[in-house]
């Protein structure tokens, strides 16, 4: 819904936006845009303060003209849904103006747990909650070697987590809420780290500034001479190198595996480093028992890595969950209405009719799809005119009983696309006709159903995954419609800014899956990704 308002505010006001004006159509520009006003928002910069900044920053032309033109986009976005609509960063402001009046807030113990800071509009609320509910109580990772009250300095490595102990310790005092005694939760037997070995050592000592070496290395150095830090002598390796070999000959338990915790391979590109980790994973469960639950695929990069991760584990047969929301883009629903937009924009050309033929929904068969395709490029078809006459044109080689096929495909291709083509054309249309036109041609092709076919294919063929996408596609689209009819429903745009706008919402939607299965290797990013 921001997409498509910022995408329509800046069309608008194309002519006041020096720097950002040139690069609105750029992919994914609108949706950086639609972030940084999420994050004013969140942070409580009001239009005052964004001024504020502009008067500083004067002396900086670059940083200057681009604060213009964030000032212009923020104001305009903030007008337009004045009094109409709310955005979700502003519900906890609506939230905390009713917080005293709510039964529930009075009668509830509110837990917070995974939070590295709070941001002060989210401060705010917890001021409310502090004073109305029973009790608040919030979780914070720290070690307990720290002394959580007292901050040093940002380089610290639980710097993040003392400022929220001291902004929260401030929040308390100034509605005057007593603080209960802080409780320290210790590691337990189920922990990673519970057993100690290389990842206990690791956890208390990565990031230190006063590190540990690990104790089989500094064994292994005492055998030889001493070196600097990862410069072993040789036969200090030699050591280390005998210890972790008689470690890894050590038989491995089915819960926590002692010997070996860390390894480090160096692969020549994702497709090996996949391929390494799928035989490693056969190999466990082959000889250690293991279940394909037990493992985590983890990567800093899920974008690149996903495609390959599917292709080489279905090659392994290792079910794999893929913890990412899905862009739509590549969807057939998608490319179905952007072809019919670009049919409507471009008359009729060759590539958008046939991409719309191809896209698997328009109910004609690839065989016919290839027949009128050659009589198309044949005789240069091209223009809805050409599309609403007879094909009567021949060529060589082509039979009458071809010509009659190709015609009737014709006909189908007319029936289904001139009304909607008619009515796109039109220059002063609003978004309300345009969407409408749009469902109706949906509606008419029975789109519902043909998706409904594709889900129960890939339920057929356990591909779960896409099974769960093409369930939810259709709602997806149909709620974008909808809000693009709430939003700028009485707004008269041409084709063209019709389809950029719809395509700012397409580049915005994702399909959301929650693991379709119970054993199955989970492989995700160290920021989304949650790992028992």
């Amino acid at each position: 819904g921001k997409n498509l308002v910022l995408r329509k505010i800046a069309q608008e006001r194309k002519g006041e936006l020096k720097v950002l004006g040139g690069n609105l159509k750029k992919m994914g520009y609108i949706s950086e845009i639609k972030s940084l006003i999420s994050e004013l928002t969140q942070y409580a910069v009001t239009e005052e303060a964004l001024a504020d900044f502009l008067e500083k920053s004067k002396e900086k032309p670059h940083l200057y003209y681009k604060l213009c033109d964030v000032q212009v986009l923020y104001r305009a976005f903030h007008a337009y849904l004045a009094d109409q609509y709310i955005t979700a960063e502003e519900l906890l402001e609506v939230l905390c103006r009713v917080a005293e009046r709510s039964e529930m807030i009075r009668e509830s113990v509110i837990v917070l747990d995974g939070f590295t800071g709070f941001t002060p509009i989210q401060n705010k609320l917890m001021q409310k909650l502090l004073l109305y509910a029973k009790k608040v109580i919030v979780t914070v990772t720290i070690d307990e070697r720290e002394n959580p009250y007292q901050a040093e300095g940002e380089h610290q490595l639980f710097y993040l987590s003392k400022k929220t102990v001291a902004g929260l310790k401030r929040l308390a005092r100034e509605v005057d809420v007593k603080e209960e005694e802080p409780v320290w939760v210790h590691p337990g037997k189920k922990s990673r780290f519970a057993a100690g070995g290389e990842l206990a050592w690791l956890e208390q000592n990565l990031f230190r500034l006063r590190w540990q070496r690990y104790p089989q290395i500094a064994v292994a150095e005492k055998n030889g001479k001493v070196c600097e830090p990862g410069q072993l002598s040789e036969e200090a390796m030699d050591a280390e190198k005998n210890i972790l070999e008689s470690r890894q000959r050590e038989s491995v338990s089915a819960g926590a595996e002692r010997s070996g915790q860390i390894s480090l391979h160096v692969l020549k590109n994702p497709a090996e480093e996949i391929s390494w980790a799928a035989g490693r994973i056969r190999e466990l469960i082959r000889e250690k028992g293991y279940h394909y639950r037990d493992f985590a695929l983890i990567t800093g990069d899920m974008e690149s890595y996903s495609p390959v991760l599917e292709r080489v584990l279905a090659d392994y047969e290792i079910p794999c969950f893929l913890d990412n929301k899905r862009s739509i883009l590549k969807n057939p629903f998608v490319e179905f209405i952007r072809a019919l937009l670009e049919i409507a924009e471009q008359d009729f050309s060759y590539e958008a009719v046939f991409r719309y033929l191809r896209s698997g929904l328009s109910g004609m068969e690839p065989e016919e799809v290839d027949l009128l395709e050659n009589y198309v490029l044949a005789l240069g078809v091209r223009g809805a005119k050409r599309w609403e006459d007879r094909f009567i044109r021949s060529y060589r080689g082509l039979t009458e009983e071809e010509l009659e096929q190709i015609d009737s495909c014709r006909a189908r291709v007319a029936e289904d696309l001139l009304p909607f083509v008619k009515i796109q054309r039109k220059k002063a249309v609003d978004v309300r006709t345009r969407t409408t036109a749009l469902y109706e041609l949906i509606a008419k092709k029975g789109i519902q159903g043909r998706l409904a076919v594709f889900e129960e294919r890939f339920k057929q063929e356990n591909n779960q995954v896409l099974a769960k996408e093409y369930h939810q596609i259709y709602g997806i689209l149909m709620d974008l419609l909808d809000k693009l009819v709430d939003l700028l429903g009485d707004e008269e745009l041409t084709i063209r800014e019709y389809k950029e706008i719809l395509e700012a919402g397409f580049a915005e939607a994702r399909v959301g899956i929650i693991p379709p299965g119970v054993d199955q290797v989970m492989a995700g990013d160290m920021e989304r990704t949650r790992l028992k």
